[in-house]
């Protein structure tokens, strides 16, 4: 498991609330549960890396997005009231989303609730010198409509559709969907009125 430094690493990132749910930024003592998550099938058939083998892949991706947490910030998303594990949402790469649920968190429109607090803190807040501007990307795999109808819930719009290998799928179509701020705003507005 991680180990914490002589000096504790003191996040940055703000804490996200919501009606439901509070994002926060990911720690070393969060480890154990991401590698859960990882483990389940209906979870992490979706990504890229398929099942992970070693706690040490939680702690590595703890360190990385720790280590780069304004340009792939990663949150825990947990309930409110009670702090159950919801999930994680945040940039596995610059400007792309992502995000794992908790099966028995599915259907409650967690997701959505995430990733709109997401975007409301991202893009309100001031860039970081040196930041990407543009628009922000999301792939989903064809198989998973849930992913896809959230996605575009918050703005993203399908781009491309792509064929890939899929560490425990196989063959799959991969479907690359893009988001800028003007995007999310109209999709806001639209969520607002009902």
């Amino acid at each position: 498991m991680a180990t914490e430094s002589a000096t504790p690493f003191v996040s940055t990132l703000p804490i996200l609330p919501t009606a439901r749910l509070t994002l926060r930024p990911i720690t070393p003592a969060d480890s154990a549960a991401l590698y859960e998550l990882r483990g389940i099938r209906s979870v992490y058939q979706w990504t890229l890396a398929g099942v992970w083998t070693s706690p040490a892949q939680a702690d590595e991706m703890i360190a990385y997005h720790r280590a780069n947490e304004f340009t792939a910030p990663l949150y825990v998303i947990e309930e409110s009231r009670g702090g159950a594990f919801v999930g994680t949402l945040g940039a596995p790469r610059a400007l792309e989303l992502g995000y794992m649920l908790a099966p028995g968190m599915w259907g409650k429109g967690y997701a959505t609730e995430a990733v709109d607090a997401f975007f409301k803190w991202w893009f309100g807040r001031e860039p970081v010198e040196g930041e990407e501007e543009g628009k922000w990307t999301a792939w989903v795999d064809s198989g998973n409509p849930a992913s896809l109808k959230i996605l575009t819930r918050m703005g993203f719009v399908e781009v491309e559709r792509l064929e890939w290998e899929n560490p425990t799928l196989g063959r799959r179509l991969s479907i690359r969907t893009e988001m800028g701020r003007g995007d999310w705003e109209r999709a806001r507005k639209a969520l607002e009125r009902g």
